[in-house]
Formats: structure tokens, sequence, C-alpha cells
């Protein structure tokens, strides 16, 4: 018979459903929102969803450029936090760093806190810890941007629908919730004894305190520059959202375009759990087909999730070709080339 100390040597049943959730629950959201995507389609017409997706394709080559351009500003972002230290980082090695974040944001359950990960792992060799602090403030000012770009958007809704609209309140609620955790992010990273406190916590951290609390040490509470950086990169993609808009039969205007945004805003933050928000952005623009004039064709609602999600699958496919066909030689292998 088993001693009531062997019993409680084994994980408890909450313990294993947390760590069920932990190692399965991303990829379980990620078939469900994909048979919300499924749902959404058939009850609007596979054809005729299909046939307003293919209408986008003209602009497909604007909607990709904007889709770079706006990305591209995490990492200005990111080199404004690196400061002087961020001057040795060769070109080549930022490329590499930013199309393997965006393929992990894109394509894999860890979103944007896993692609900023594998940033960070890119360019330590570079900084060192100040990676993983800098990518952890990048989180922060791309939250907060999201909050300086919802109040445009806020208005805008307001202005179509009134501030008591369900629309208008989540995006403020989002908005506000936005602002708080980004804040929060940036304050506790540029904590100088943030590494002694998580060792504290966690006892596999003690060998990384010391050096956490240094790369802390230099960072500011609030990275102006970062957040200005993160704030562009909205205004280029609330841009973005309204020439899909226009791409699927809509009207490109500054209201429509903040509208637009304002429910991928909403949409993101709801998903946050699910991968890319799968199902969760094509549910907010179904939900939200009224508003962008769209009550009567809500295949072209769900069409503006599906453009830009098809426009982040190819490029995330791309940046894993671009990335491999850039990766570092082996040293020895880079020096038989220079000896050559």
């Amino acid at each position: 018979m088993a001693s009531p100390d062997s019993r409680r040597d084994g994980p408890s049943p909450w313990n294993r459903i947390v760590a069920f959730a932990r190692i399965y629950g991303r990829w379980i959201l990620l078939v469900l929102g994909v048979v919300a995507v499924a749902v959404l389609v058939r009850e609007s017409g596979p054809e005729r969803v299909l046939a307003v997706v293919f209408q986008a394709l003209p602009w497909a080559p604007a909607i990709f450029a904007l889709e770079v351009a706006w990305i591209s500003m995490d990492a200005f972002a990111l080199r404004s936090i690196y400061r002087e230290r961020g001057r040795g980082i060769p070109l080549s090695d930022w490329v590499r760093s930013s199309l393997t974040a965006y393929a992990v944001m894109v394509l894999l359950p860890a979103g944007r806190a896993g692609g900023e990960a594998m940033r960070a792992l890119h360019l330590s060799k570079h900084v060192g810890m100040l990676s993983a602090t800098a990518a952890a403030q990048v989180q922060g000012s791309t939250l907060v941007a999201n909050a300086v770009i919802s109040l445009p958007c806020f208005i805008a809704v307001a202005g179509m629908v009134g501030p008591a609209h369900p629309l208008s309140v989540v995006i403020a609620l989002n908005g506000l919730a936005t602002l708080l955790l980004g804040l929060g992010a940036m304050f506790v990273t540029s904590r100088s004894k943030l590494g002694a406190s998580l060792a504290r916590r966690f006892s596999f951290m003690k060998q990384y305190a010391d050096q956490l609390d240094d790369a802390a040490a230099p960072l500011n509470a609030f990275p102006k520059g970062a957040v200005a950086w993160t704030v562009f990169g909205r205004v280029l993609q609330t841009l973005q959202y309204g020439i899909i808009l226009l791409a699927i039969g809509g009207q490109l205007t500054v209201t429509s375009s903040l509208v637009s945004q304002g429910i991928h805003l909403v949409g993101a933050g709801l998903g946050d759990m699910v991968p890319n928000a799968v199902g969760i952005t094509e549910t907010a623009y179904r939900l939200s087909a009224d508003v962008l004039g769209f009550g009567d064709e809500p295949a072209r609602a769900i069409a503006i999730a599906l453009v830009a999600r098809l426009t982040q699958y190819t490029l995330a496919a791309i940046a894993l070709l671009a990335g491999a066909a850039l990766r570092a030689p082996p040293d020895d292998l880079g020096k038989e080339i220079e000896s050559t």
C-alpha cells in the first residue's frame, strides 16, 4: 500500500491540468480557432468569401509592403533601446533576427512574445542579457502603441455608431488594458533589482540575476524612442487595413481605416491566448460587419481578416526561406573562406 507521503510526492490533479494546458493549450485553441474560421466562412458562403479574397489580389503588393514596413518598426524600436551597445550589430544579424521573430510570431503558438524571445536569442551574442530586457521593453512599447492608436480608433467608431455602442466600449476597454499592461511591463523591466527579485522566486535564475540587473540598470522606465517607433508602426498598419478595406470593395478614408484597425486591435486583444488570434479576429470583423457597412455582405467583413492573415502567412514563409539563406556559416567554414 502506498504511504501518504508517497501519494503526496506525485503531481496533484490540478498540477496535471496546468501542465497539460501549458503544453497543449495553445495548440487546442489554434484548432478551435480554425474551426471558428471554417464555420464563419461556411455561414457567409465559401464561394463568396473566396471571390472577395481574390478581388483583393491586385492590391497584394501594397498590402505586403505595408506589412513589411510596420513590422520593421519593432527592430528600430529595439535599436533605440540598445543605444550605443547596438552600434556593433551587423545589418545581417538585424535582418536575420527580424525574419526569425516574424516567422515565429505568425506560425508558432508562442506569438509575438515568442518572436521577440527568438530575436533576443539571436542578438544576445552582441549585447548579452540586455537583449532579454530590451525585448520585454519592446513588448511594453507595442502595448502602449496599441493604446495610443486605440484613441483615434475609438473616436472614429464612436462618431459613427455612438460611444455606447459595444464596439466603441470594447475598443476603449482594450486600449486602457493595453496601456496599463504596457506601462507595467516597461516599469518592471527597468527595475535595477529585477534579477535579484526573480532569483528569490526561481532558483534557476540565480546564475542570471546579476547579469539581468546590470542589463536593466541603463533602461528607462518609459523608452520614448521605442514608443515613437511602435506608434509609427501602428499608423502604417492602420493605413494597411484601410488598403485592405479598399481592396475588398470598401471605401478608403481616414475614418474607415481607423474603424478597421480598431476591430483588428479588439480581435488581437481578445485573442491574445490564441495563436495569431485565429478565429477571434474573423469573428470580430463578422460581428462588426454593420459598422463597416457590410451588414448585407458579411463575406466582405470576414475577408478583411483573411486577406491580412494570408499576407502574414505568405511573408512568414518568405521569412523562413530568407532566414535560412542568410544563416551564418559555421566558424570553421567561415575561417576557411577568409583564408582563400
